[in-house]
C-alpha cells in the first residue's frame, strides 16, 4: 500500500526489541473506530506500510504516551497499518483517519507484527535543542519540583515517552514536559541517553529525596461491563522468544455490582511462564484455566510471583475475579506474563 504526501521524517534503522511490558489502561470509554480506514493521501508521505494485528482493545493517542490525548479506540484482533516506531520501540505510529493528521500512536506490545518486519524509526518531535527523549521504566509520580516534598502533578506509566529538558545539580531528578507544564521525575525511573548534556534547571537549595514507585489507586465507581468471556477474552497473546516474550494487561473488576471478572488468553512456546499481579487491594483472585477447567484453583494472591507449568503451544486462560463483597469494592490490577528464560 502506497500513500503520498509530506511532513514525516523517517530514519531507517534496525528495530530495537520491544520493552518487556506496556500498559493499556481500562476501562476505555471512547467509541470503537475501524482500524483499516485510511486518511486522505495528502496527509501521509510515501512509505511502505507494515500490517499488524491488535491483541486487545487499545487507545490511539496523539503522542507515544498514556498522557497523550486519545483520538479513539481500536477493537481487539483488528488490522492496523504501521508507519513506524519511536526510537525505543515501545510505541507504533499507525494510519488512523479520525486524527487531525491521519496518524496516531499505539502501544507496541498490544500489536502483533511479523517478527521479520523492519519498522523504521519515526521522529516523535520530542528531541530538539537541549532536550532528549526519556522512556519511563516504572510507574512514577511527576512532581512540581525536584523532590518528594513537592506536590504530585500526576503519574506516568511504564513505556511512556517524555521530553526531558533539564536536571537538578546532582542529576538525581530530571525536568520533563508534562501536560504543557514543567514537571520533575526521579532519574532512576527513566531510561535516558545524554543526561550530561542537559542544562541544570534547579538550584542547589531545592530538596532532592528518594521517590517511590507510584501505586495503583482503587477506582471510585463500579467497573463497566466489557462483555468478555472465555469465548471472547479481553486480550490474547502468544509468548515467544522470537517475538513477544512478555505481556502486561491493566484492568479493574468490582463486586457486588459492575464487571466481576476479566478473561485473558495466552499460549507459550516455553513450558514455564512467570505470572505476576499487582493490585490496589487484596480482594482479587486469579485462576488458570485449560480445556474448560480451572486447573489450579486460585493461582495466587496479589503481590506474589508464581511459575506456571504449561504445555507448549496449548491455549490457556487467566480468569481475574473480584472476591465477593456485601458492598461496592473496586480493585485495579496490573497483570504480567513472561517466558522463563
Amino acid at each position: 500500500m502506497v500513500l503520498a504526501g509530506c511532513g514525516l521524517n523517517i530514519t531507517n534503522e534496525n528495530p530495537t526489541p520491544t520493552p518487556d511490558f506496556v500498559t493499556a489502561t481500562l476501562p476505555l470509554t471512547q467509541t470503537l473506530q475501524p482500524a483499516t480506514t485510511s486518511p486522505s493521501p495528502a496527509t501521509l508521505p510515501i512509505v511502505s506500510l507494515i500490517e499488524g494485528t491488535t491483541t486487545t482493545q487499545i487507545n490511539v493517542r496523539s503522542e507515544p504516551s498514556t498522557i497523550g490525548n486519545s483520538f479513539g479506540t481500536i477493537a481487539a484482533f483488528s488490522k492496523v497499518q504501521i508507519i513506524g516506531r519511536e526510537s525505543n520501540g515501545a510505541w507504533y505510529q499507525i494510519v488512523y483517519s479520525n486524527s487531525p493528521d491521519g496518524k496516531g500512536w499505539v502501544t507496541a506490545t498490544y500489536v502483533q507484527v511479523d517478527a521479520t518486519a523492519e519498522i523504521p524509526v519515526v521522529e516523535t518531535g520530542t528531541t530538539s535543542g537541549l532536550s532528549v527523549n526519556g522512556l519511563v521504566v516504572q510507574p512514577v509520580n511527576v512532581r512540581s519540583g525536584p523532590g518528594t516534598n513537592y506536590e504530585s502533578l500526576g503519574t506516568l506509566s511504564p513505556n511512556d515517552v517524555v521530553k526531558v529538558t533539564g536536571k537538578d545539580p546532582g542529576s538525581s531528578w530530571l525536568q520533563i514536559d508534562f501536560k504543557s507544564e514543567a514537571g520533575w521525575v526521579a532519574t532512576e525511573f527513566l531510561k535516558v541517553d545524554g543526561i550530561d548534556g542537559l542544562p541544570v534547571t534547579a538550584n542547589s537549595t531545592q530538596a532532592s529525596t528518594t521517590e517511590e514507585v507510584a501505586t495503583l489507586e482503587p477506582s471510585l465507581s463500579p467497573s463497566p461491563q466489557d462483555g468478555d468471556s472465555m469465548q471472547m477474552p479481553s486480550a490474547a497473546v502468544t509468548l515467544s522468544t522470537a517475538g513477544t516474550d512478555a505481556f502486561q494487561f491493566d484492568g479493574n473488576v468490582s463486586s457486588p455490582s459492575g464487571d466481576t471478572e476479566d478473561w485473558l488468553q495466552f499460549k507459550s512456546v516455553g513450558s514455564t511462564v512467570i505470572l505476576e499481579v499487582k493490585c490496589s487491594s487484596k480482594t482479587l483472585q486469579v485462576q488458570l484455566w485449560n480445556n474448560n477447567q480451572n486447573i489450579e484453583g486460585e493461582v495466587f494472591s496479589c503481590e506474589q510471583t508464581k511459575e506456571l507449568e504449561v504445555k507448549t503451544e496449548e491455549t490457556y486462560f487467566l480468569r481475574v475475579l473480584a472476591n465477593e463483597s456485601n458492598s461496592l469494592h473496586v480493585t485495579r490490577y496490573s497483570l504480567s506474563l513472561k517466558i522463563d528464560r
